[in-house]
């Protein structure tokens, strides 16, 4: 499916990789002999556009949005892309090196960076850089408190009366 590569092999050796999704695996059609490619979606890259269900051009789909002063970004990041296992007891991913796939660890909360790039260049950063590094003091800390039952609201979607309409008995 996905080539093995030797540098995997190594505890933080430096390579990022992007978290995918995979969607189908390679497979040949025996009659036609056809083959069908591996095909994977990367989960980690984010979606700008509106989160706001009120609004006309709201996409369930966003990830990250900007108030119309510019004054507000707002993120949202599946849980799983952060490495958390459990977030209603603070569980993540422990050290897989150490302990495998199944190790865990309970999280005190996420520090977060922002950086705004132009061209390629970094142009600001959350907190400021020293010599050109981020430094974990001045990061934004994000914690929450554990839970049993996770709070929600229920709100019909757009298409609520579109399918109404169309399976409407007359």
């Amino acid at each position: 499916m996905i080539p093995e590569e030797p540098y995997a092999q190594r505890k933080d050796n430096g390579v990022f990789n992007p978290i995918r999704l995979a969607l189908n695996k390679q497979q040949t059609i025996p009659s036609t002999k056809k083959v069908i490619p591996f095909q994977d979606y990367e989960t980690g890259v984010l979606q700008y556009g509106n989160a706001n269900p009120a609004s006309k051009d709201f996409d369930s789909l966003t990830d990250i949005s900007m108030s119309k002063d510019k004054k507000v970004i707002e993120g949202r990041i599946a849980w799983q892309l952060l490495n958390v296992k459990d977030p209603s007891l603070k569980e993540v991913m422990g050290d897989i090196w150490k302990q495998g796939l199944s190790s865990s660890v309970e999280t005190s909360g996420i520090r977060a960076a922002v950086v705004t790039t132009e061209k390629g260049s970094v142009q600001q950063t959350i907190p400021k850089t020293v010599k050109g590094q981020l430094k974990q003091e001045g990061s934004l800390f994000y914690n929450w408190k554990t839970w049993d039952h996770p709070e929600f609201y229920e709100r019909l979607k757009r298409s609520y009366e579109i399918m109404q309409k169309t399976f409407q008995t007359k």
